[in-house]
């Protein structure tokens, strides 16, 4: 082959740190992995909890949830939690069990508006290192190519991953000691 580049393994090889390949970290591109990761943790939740309602064994739940969307997860949850509620105890004091969950299914589905709409972008860090420039071009049936451009903070995805970590807790304790 003539051409020239480097498999994963050579760039392994070459151990270099962080620091030496990036320089130090900078705050938008830090939030924004970890939206990411926030993101992986509510997913983690959906999963444990459709495994629990589902009364899978631990050997088996990973077959049943593996392979599912995130919108798949939140619709197999939903219906195992609508599945004979009166079946079913829920920490919801005397709360509605099933208003409490459907405020809980409106977040869970923001909080994937969220991922789609920041991890589905192309980032541009700007000038100054404070404010990373998202766009996100769409071409629908509907309305032909429409592109959008945002600056945004390092504050603002912060304040997204804290939304998916207040989210993550609401599903937790809608299924804590119920």
């Amino acid at each position: 082959m003539t051409s020239v580049y480097f498999t994963f393994q050579t760039i392994r090889a070459l151990g270099q740190t962080y620091a030496a390949r990036i320089g130090p970290p900078d705050e938008c591109t830090s939030a924004l992995g970890h939206v990411a990761v926030g993101f992986s943790w509510l997913e983690q939740s959906l999963e444990r909890h459709i495994a629990t309602l589902a009364q899978a064994p631990s050997a088996i739940a990973p077959a049943l949830t593996a392979e599912l969307s995130y919108k798949m997860k939140v619709a197999v949850l939903s219906s195992l939690v609508r599945a004979q509620p009166s079946l079913r105890a829920f920490n919801v004091s005397s709360e509605n069990p099933e208003e409490v969950w459907s405020d809980i299914v409106k977040m869970l589905s923001a909080c994937e508006d969220f991922r789609n709409q920041l991890l589905h972008s192309h980032w541009q860090p700007l000038p100054g290192g404070d404010r990373i420039r998202r766009t996100k071009t769409t071409a629908k049936a509907a309305r032909g190519v429409r592109v959008v451009t945002e600056d945004l903070t390092a504050d603002y995805l912060l304040d997204v991953y804290d939304f998916i970590l207040n989210v993550e807790w609401a599903l937790n304790e809608f299924f804590h000691d119920a």
